[in-house]
């Protein structure tokens, strides 16, 4: 089952993506924690849309994916795999990448806190170096070392580069210490999705997170 597809763009509607969630919810009669999770997860992926949405523009879309029962009947599914789609294309024009490369060039911005505002500052890195983001994610410390284990997490799968919250959390977890950890155990995104998987392929970014609800 796929959702409706909500447009993502300088006026793009909270309220119609949470209505999109509640119904695939809804439809599959998740019980009251299980629509709780799945909507915190969709205002986890909203809230980084709100913070870049000037430099992307693109759709949302919720797949599900029910498990089939043994019996076949509808009444007997106990398993749904839920994907929070995101597909973004970087609307940049020169004025602001000029003021992005400020940003990031001279470092007076504040240091990204928390999964989501990492994940965000390593989107606009890659979209600054586009042209060649098979170096940029081998120079981590030269590129932006504030964004910690993000590049030691990603890697490269012909010309498209690939980050997973699954490699992120296991580098970070061989520590288990610092500011990285004490975000990890507090985030949204890392405490209930299975997975987020972030694709980026030029001019193109695929945000996919995932989470399977039993009933």
């Amino acid at each position: 089952m796929k959702s409706n597809i909500c447009k993502i763009d300088s006026g793009f509607s909270k309220d119609r993506i949470f209505r999109e969630v509640e119904k695939s919810a809804q439809y599959f009669e998740l019980d009251k924690k299980s629509e709780l999770q799945l909507r915190l997860l969709a205002e986890e992926v909203i809230g980084m849309l709100e913070e870049i949405v000037g430099r992307y523009e693109g759709d949302f879309w919720l797949e599900a994916e029910p498990e089939e029962p043994a019996t076949g009947y509808w009444r007997d599914i106990h398993k749904v795999d839920f994907r929070l789609h995101v597909q973004l294309q970087v609307r940049l024009d020169e004025e602001s990448r000029e003021q992005l490369l400020s940003v990031a060039s001279t470092g007076k911005n504040d240091p990204p806190r928390g999964i989501a505002e990492r994940l965000r500052s390593f989107l606009d890195q890659c979209i600054l170096d586009q042209e060649d983001l098979a170096f940029v994610s081998t120079q981590r410390e030269y590129f932006m070392p504030y964004t910690g284990y993000m590049y030691d997490s990603c890697y490269m799968q012909g010309d498209t580069m690939i980050w997973t919250l699954n490699n992120y959390t296991q580098k970070v977890s061989a520590r288990k210490e610092g500011e990285e950890w004490d975000e990890l155990e507090k985030s949204i995104l890392a405490n209930i999705a299975d997975d987020v998987v972030v694709r980026i392929h030029g001019r193109r970014v695929e945000v996919i997170v995932s989470r399977a609800f039993t009933k």
